[in-house]
């Protein structure tokens, strides 16, 4: 039994002190969900309601990971006092102790969790505007948008239609008239207002903006001089004073040194009125490429063989040393600082654009409010609107200072601006030693979420500063990593230590290093694992190879392997190899929905239904799955005269034509003339539902060419219903916006192909909170796409607040303000990408692989640099050199063995997929249309006129997904309930009015229960040879569909259930004759049918799972 204690025991026992109130820094592994639940578990054991404890975090993963662990550890108080002694040990007497508690205030929260308030900052926000509608101006809690740019883009282009805005006309000129991009700009604006809009009132004057822009510049130059060393300035003044100069003699060319002519010793300071000289040092000092000159030559003043020449060399290598780091960086922001001053043309912009972003929010208030939507900017907005101000409390706010005793915050890394002002609200009512506290934990190296809006700066602050004045804040440090083993922590701590800044700066996001203390013990060497190859198929094999490798070596872990990357598009195809060889993946939100083979032949479908005239989306549906002609059919179909022709009219032309016998035209296969009748049957038939809402008639024509039927996996029809869930809502007034409905989709990812254990592959980002005993980062090589300028930028420093506007459009060069406040984000984005190298490397818990690809410079022959945008650029200096030499090698050899060949243009011509569909015709059953050509049966466009029958088809529908599985499903009241809107959602789709979905939902749910609860229902799920749902057509073309089919050494057994109930004063026997005498011919059809497919007997059955009947029947004979 290990029985060592971590090394920041102390601090740990100190976060439980419920009398105090901390922010503590918990670094990747320290165990903060476990700090965190012991924390509320020691204020449970102090409270008098559960209530009065508020836990947010910003993940429903993270709040439903500590609400579970709290449940956990007060259930496993139930049991004896543990033996060892440690970590479990105070856990269980926090539990205990909490559980004492329970009992003597009779809450109960085994049997009633939802009493502990652990929630997500959205969930939060949300619940504040129901509770006050009216403050908040959003008259109740209105749905959130699945996709809130339409809205965006709707508001841009209200407001650039004010044209006669003074405002709005200057800012359309500015950018050249070109309304797509000044749309575009303004609905980025809108996606991030909640950074700016709280800021904007510091816009309205430009002696404002100067001041700030001033106090920006300041800022840097004082940072500069705080980080040169102490005899710069005695050393480096007579060296630029000759050379500036020099190059006065020249008085025909511009000195760009002009300014340290008159530079005397001493005489430097940190006034801003010395910005042209610092500027004129950078010009000095500097390259091009802001890196310290190596040389200098006349140009620059220092003419051949002249002695101050010399001595500026001197200089530059004597200051170029390890610690030039810190005021190199401060000279390069000096060297961009812009002007601390508006010029006329600049305000104008500024001032323009300033008053198209607020008219843009007021035009998204009113969408917003037309639509009944909002997103959750609005919502958190709206919820700071309701509480007041501490000044001015709403009575909301009043409300909760009296509820709230304990407020603990979680990820507090990524909390932003308005968070923080929302949160200082919420305490604002506290008094020092009122016995209210609160708890903060969050890792500012583990900050990576900017593109949300999260702010590390207030991190440090809350640290350093304090978060208000009615409360005390201790800071704590963990530094115990229980993750990973030792060699992974001791790679860490070496490289992240010199990777990351040696010291926070709040103003441009630098946090340094905080090292860490491992748990465990040495488990495998090397640890971190470097490989570097030649091209891409060399790389995925590599990636495939260590997968393969970790999902043997850890047979028994939950999560033995992940691979991670940067950004999607990065993955190649790992994944289909992967699956080729047998091994199950998982792509967490990594797969494009629109990317699935089902979604993209649901496009096309949904195109050609909403227009007859797009020809290449019926072509498409022609093509698909479903279908599958050849392109030597689709030529003889559609070429030629029928070019002109739409296919709609081709299909009808060809079904009024066909005849009886459906023979085909000489020319063409028999089995593609069926596949291209019966697609046209129902293409034909789908296009004269006009009175259907559009998703309806989407997913019905979808099932009735037997898409549901062709997919591969659960996975794919899972995929199919979120495409017909997004196209409802975008199609709820019965139009669809074919353009917004793809870019909707394109933000939307596939479900996971494979559940249970699993090669995981995910973003860096989305690995964040897990591990994983093997991890892979591939791509480091990648590239990633820069920075896209807004239409106003912001930056804050303290209490200054500076706005840059945005370049004209044809322009080359940025404003310089706001080239200047783009360098500050840049530099942030740079920090934040060391960052995400850490929380990569340290999602592993046994070993770490690096893969990346690398190139030959041709001058040298040595491995080329990788390009500055990328990780692998970042991890350079810490990539061993004999990893680099065998690639090197490698390459050398390829470029002398193999080289190029140029090959014919008919030797590189493309090669398509091959073409996935079905194995057999789509067969249909056929009546005349009033269009004159054959129709496909009409049941499948009839409105269902009978509540039983709406159930009866749903509870077929969830059957028969469950026969697909192959295995028993595992239904549940539990594992039901949250599918509650999905069935009310089909019935709706059937066509069952608004106000019989509730009771019907209900019903569904009851009657699949049955199924589970009775042992004959268990029987028929478990069936591994089962046919549900089975289309037979007989040689009338009259089709049959059977519930299920089963085949044993007995022959066949058909069971068709039914939801029909038996009657309160009715016999089973009464029951069983009225059913039979409905049924009767229908089995015997059934059995007959089944009975000519191979000669074997068949029985069978009428079941009622509501009522566990089962009623037997077989033909005569049998």
């Amino acid at each position: 039994m290990n029985k060592r204690l971590p090394a920041d025991i102390g601090q740990r026992a100190t976060a439980v002190d419920t009398t105090r109130s901390f922010i503590v820094q918990a670094p990747a592994g320290s165990g903060k969900t476990e700090l965190l639940t012991d924390r509320i578990l020691a204020l449970l054991a102090r409270v008098n309601q559960p209530e009065q404890i508020v836990a947010i975090t910003f993940t429903r993963k993270a709040a439903a990971e500590m609400h579970a662990r709290v449940l956990e550890k007060l259930a496993l108080a139930q049991q004896p006092e543990p033996t060892e002694v440690g970590h479990h040990l105070e856990s269980w007497r926090l539990a205990r102790a909490a559980l004492d508690r329970d009992d003597a205030q009779q809450w109960h929260l085994l049997s009633h969790p939802a009493r502990l308030s652990i929630r997500t900052i959205d969930a939060f926000c949300a619940g504040l505007v129901r509770q006050m509608p009216w403050l908040s101006t959003l008259g109740g809690m209105p749905r959130i948008c699945d996709d809130p740019m339409r809205y965006y883009m709707n508001a841009a282009r209200q407001t650039i239609d004010m044209v006669h805005n003074p405002a709005v006309r200057t800012l359309l000129e500015h950018l050249d008239l070109n309304q797509q991009n000044t749309c575009q700009a303004l609905a980025l604006m809108l996606s991030k207002r909640d950074q700016w809009l709280p800021l904007i009132r510091h816009g309205q004057s430009r002696e404002d903006i100067n001041n700030s822009l001033a106090s920006f510049v300041q800022y840097d130059v004082d940072r500069l001089l705080q980080s040169l060393p102490p005899t710069w300035q005695a050393s480096l003044q007579p060296i630029a004073q000759q050379a500036a100069e020099f190059l006065a003699q020249d008085a025909e060319k511009t000195n760009p040194l002009a300014a340290l002519c008159d530079w005397h010793h001493g005489t430097f300071s940190a006034g801003i009125d010395q910005l042209p000289a610092w500027q004129a040092i950078a010009t000095l000092v500097l390259t091009k490429d802001n890196e310290i000159r190596k040389t200098a030559n006349k140009n620059l003043g220092f003419p051949p063989k002249s002695l101050h020449k010399d001595n500026f060399l001197a200089w530059l290598s004597s200051f170029a040393g390890s610690d030039s780091a810190l005021w190199l960086e401060a000279l390069v922001a000096v060297r961009h600082a812009p002007n601390p001053e508006l010029t006329d043309a600049q305000w104008l912009v500024l001032h323009a654009q300033l008053e198209c972003i607020k008219l843009a929010t007021a035009a998204l208030w009113a969408t917003f409010s037309q639509a009944g939507e909002v997103d959750f900017i609005e919502v958190a907005q709206r919820a700071n609107q309701a509480l007041g101000s501490s000044e001015d409390p709403s009575d909301l706010l009043l409300k909760l200072d009296t509820q709230t005793q304990h407020i603990l915050v979680d990820e507090f890394q990524d909390t932003s601006q308005s968070q923080i002002e929302l949160l200082q609200k919420l305490i604002a009512g506290w008094q020092l030693g009122d016995g209210r506290t609160l708890f903060l934990v969050g890792d500012p190296m583990q900050s990576i979420y900017r593109f949300r809006k999260a702010d590390v700066r207030l991190f440090l602050n809350v640290r350093d500063e304090g978060l208000s004045d009615v409360i005390d804040i201790e800071s704590l440090q963990l530094n115990t990593n229980f993750r990973s083993q030792s060699a992974i922590v001791d790679w860490v701590n070496h490289t992240f230590a010199k990777l990351l800044p040696q010291h926070d700066d709040p103003s441009i996001g630098a946090i340094s290093y905080a090292y860490s203390e491992p748990f465990l013990p040495l488990t495998f060497e090397p640890a971190v694992q470097w490989h570097a190859l030649t091209n891409d198929q060399a790389e995925i094999n590599k990636v495939v190879e260590l997968a393969q490798a970790g999902w043997q070596d850890y047979p028994d872990a939950k999560h033995p392997v992940a691979i991670l990357v940067r950004a999607r598009k990065h993955i190649g195809d790992v994944m289909r190899i992967l699956r080729s060889k047998g091994l199950p993946c998982r792509a967490v939100e990594l797969v494009p929905l629109r990317e699935r083979s089902v979604v993209v032949d649901l496009i096309q479908l949904a195109r050609a239904l909403s227009h007859e005239g797009d020809r290449a989306a019926w072509v498409a549906v022609l093509r698909a799955r479903w279908c599958g002609l050849s392109l030597k059919t689709l030529h003889q179909l559609l070429a030629g005269e029928n070019l002109k022709r739409t296919v709609r009219s081709v299909m009808q032309r060809a079904l009024k034509e066909a005849g009886p016998a459906l023979k085909p035209p000489h020319f063409i296969e028999d089995d593609q003339w069926q596949r291209w009748l019966s697609v046209s049957q129902v293409m034909c038939d789908a296009f004269e539902q006009i009175n259907l809402p559009f998703a309806l008639k989407l997913e019905q024509t979808w099932r009735a060419l037997e898409g549901d039927r062709v997919v591969d996996d659960e996975a794919e029809h899972g995929d199919a219903q979120a495409v017909f869930e997004f196209i409802e809502k975008m199609a709820e007034h019965g139009t669809l916006d074919m353009d917004a409905a793809e870019a909707g989709l394109a933000r939307l990812f596939a479900q996971p192909e494979a559940s249970g254990r699993a090669i995981e592959v995910m973003t860096m980002h989305k690995a964040k909170g897990l591990q994983f005993e093997t991890v892979i980062m591939m791509g480091l090589h990648r590239p990633t796409k820069g920075d896209t300028a807004p239409l106003v930028r912001v930056d804050q420093l303290d209490d200054a607040i500076v706005f840059g506007p945005v370049k004209a459009y044809l322009e080359k060069e940025q404003d310089p303000i706001s080239q200047y406040l783009g360098r500050l984000e840049a530099r942030r984005s740079e920090y934040e990408v060391d960052r995400l190298l850490y929380v990569a490397a340290t999602r592993a818990q046994s070993i770490l692989h690096w893969v990346a690809q690398v190139t030959l410079d041709d001058k040298t022959g040595d491995i080329k640099p990788p390009a500055s945008t990328t990780l692998f650029a970042r991890l350079w200096p810490f990539c061993p050199p004999d990893v680099l030499l065998v690639a090197c090698e490698a390459l050398q050899l390829q470029r002398d063995t193999q080289p190029e060949l140029d090959l014919p243009k008919s030797s590189r011509a493309w090669v398509g997929p091959k073409l996935l569909r079905r194995k057999f015709p789509l067969v249909t059953k056929t009546t005349q249309s009033s269009a004159g050509y054959n129709s496909i049966y009409a049941s499948v466009w009839t409105p269902e006129i009978s509540g039983e029958r709406w159930v009866g088809t749903v509870v077929h529908a969830w059957l028969a997904a469950a026969v697909m599985k192959g295995v028993l499903p595992s239904w549940t009241v539990i594992t039901l309930e949250p599918r509650r809107k999905t069935i009310a959602r089909q019935l709706g789709l059937s066509g069952m009015p608004v106000a019989m979905r509730q009771t019907a939902t209900q019903e569904v749910i009851d009657i699949l229960l049955a199924m589970l609860q009775h042992e004959k229902g268990r029987w028929l799920l478990s069936q591994p040879h089962a046919r549900a749902e089975w289309a037979l057509v007989d040689d009338e073309a009259s089709v049959s569909v059977l519930d299920w089919a089963i085949l044993n050494d007995d022959g066949w057994l058909v069971v068709d259930y039914k939801t029909s109930r038996k009657g309160a004063d009715e016999s089973i026997e009464a029951f069983s004759e009225r059913m039979m005498s409905r049924y009767k011919d229908q089995l015997e059809r059934y059995c007959r049918y089944l009975q000519a497919i191979d000669g074997r007997l068949a029985r069978a059955a009428l079941y009622f799972p509501k009522d566990d009947i089962w009623l037997p029947w077989s033909p005569v004979g049998v």
